[in-house]
């Protein structure tokens, strides 16, 4: 990650600290990067990371087992199909031949066994299976393809043609055996869907947005949501009400990258941001998001719930979390965030030049003696640097809205941070000059 990126993702990542309250760490056996993560049920599942590590466990997480995968090289997506069979998808990127190594098990993991894809410079990174013969890879050059005997052999989609169909697919989902969507595209090109009706004898693109969608899921055959974004305008969700047809690309106006979506219940899902250490949640079947660090403020870059009650996460340096399911059967999950009416607004306008309006709103607190809060709004560039002060006081609970007047500097992206007492948040302007 280059330094410019670091320093921003370190700068926002301030949002509700509460993590503990929904996810827990876990010990983990490895200390490399885990980029993925399936359970095929409740407490038996796989993660897989850098340098072809698989880990096991039987025991919801409580313990693992280190899986001898045979490579060394880093494992980008993990799939099963069943109990005892699975895929894996792995970069050999260190000598000639580079390109992609597919594992398959059908012990469980006990034993893997490794195949070169046929193609060089093919790195293909996300897999997926409907049932035991048919399933479908993305890769990073814009391979789709599908397999019909369980992943012995791979053949290229049939993709219609259209606007988006070469762009590379994230991920796949299915609401039964004939109607399915596939997302992905390009940062800071094109978000893209691909349908099937026909049990995926065909696909037929869409471009839907500017930035990539990462993962998709039914809400019921008509209502789809997806999310996607990008490091420069955040995370975005998708949604369509007719089957695909038609989709609405929302922007959260949240800063960060989601890397894969998961439903809890229904109405509530979950999504990690990756590098900046934190997830984002909804309870209102994505009308509304919010915004919490992740335990140690750990990067996560995979999560799935395998029931409502049951899920699991992985990242960086070989974190591993798990969802805390009695905080739902003993509070209300927005009162347990104690979201006591802490806000900070959207700047207006924006974009502006040169001066804009940036209001907050200061909560009651609990205890009236802790009523006044020191109060700190601050104004960063996209390196990390201080810019201005606009407020450092003691402030009773309130509205208050400041003005803030960039004259003086050049056009482009900045962030504004306020800090309240232990409340903090972070949103970002821009400057058009």
């Amino acid at each position: 990650m280059n330094k410019l990126l670091f320093t921003v993702l370190i700068l926002i990542s301030t949002q509700q600290n509460y993590p503990q309250e929904f996810w827990e760490r876990l010990q983990s056996p490895v200390t490399g990067k885990l980029n993925s993560v399936f359970f095929i049920d409740s407490i038996t599942g796989w993660a897989a990371g850098d340098s072809g590590t698989i880990i096991y466990t039987t025991d919801g997480a409580d313990s693992w087992t280190i899986q001898n995968s045979g490579i060394v090289h880093n494992i980008e997506d993990i799939f099963f199909i069943s109990p005892s069979k699975g895929i894996a998808l792995a970069w050999k990127t260190d000598s000639a031949p580079f390109g992609t190594i597919i594992l398959r098990t059908t012990n469980a993991g006990i034993d893997w066994t490794s195949k070169f894809y046929r193609q060089e410079d093919k790195f293909l990174f996300t897999v997926y299976f409907i049932d035991s013969l048919r399933g479908w890879i993305g890769g990073k050059t814009g391979d789709f393809l599908q397999t019909t005997d369980g992943g012995l052999n791979w053949e290229p989609a049939n993709i219609d043609t259209g606007l988006g169909g070469g762009f590379p697919p994230l991920s796949f989902s299915f609401y039964n055996d004939q109607y399915g969507f596939a997302c992905g595209g390009h940062i800071d090109i094109a978000g893209v869907i691909w349908r099937t009706v026909d049990s995926a004898k065909s696909w037929q693109p869409k471009i839907i947005g500017p930035e990539p969608i990462v993962q998709m899921h039914f809400v019921d055959s008509s209502n789809v949501i997806g999310v996607g974004g990008d490091f420069e305008y955040g995370s975005s969700v998708v949604t369509t009400t007719d089957g695909g047809n038609n989709w609405n690309y929302t922007s959260l106006s949240i800063f960060g990258v989601p890397f894969s979506l998961s439903f809890r219940t229904p109405s509530e899902a979950w999504v990690p941001l990756g590098a900046k250490g934190t997830l984002i949640f909804t309870t209102d079947t994505a009308q509304t998001w919010t915004e919490i660090f992740a335990p140690d403020s750990c990067k996560i870059f995979n999560l799935m719930f395998a029931d409502s009650t049951h899920g699991y996460a992985v990242g960086d340096s070989g974190s591993i979390i798990r969802y805390v399911p009695k905080v739902v059967n003993e509070i209300n999950l927005r009162e347990d965030l104690k979201l006591t009416g802490f806000i900070l607004e959207q700047n207006y306008p924006n974009p502006f030049n040169p001066v804009t309006k940036i209001k907050y709103r200061i909560p009651i607190s609990d205890t009236p003696r802790n009523s006044s809060l020191p109060v700190k709004l601050k104004v960063y560039d996209l390196m990390g640097n201080e810019i201005a002060t606009l407020v450092n006081e003691v402030k009773q609970p309130g509205v208050y809205e400041v003005n803030f007047n960039a004259g003086n500097l050049a056009g482009g992206v900045y962030f504004y941070k306020i800090i309240a007492g232990e409340l903090t948040d972070t949103k970002k302007m821009i400057l058009l000059k």
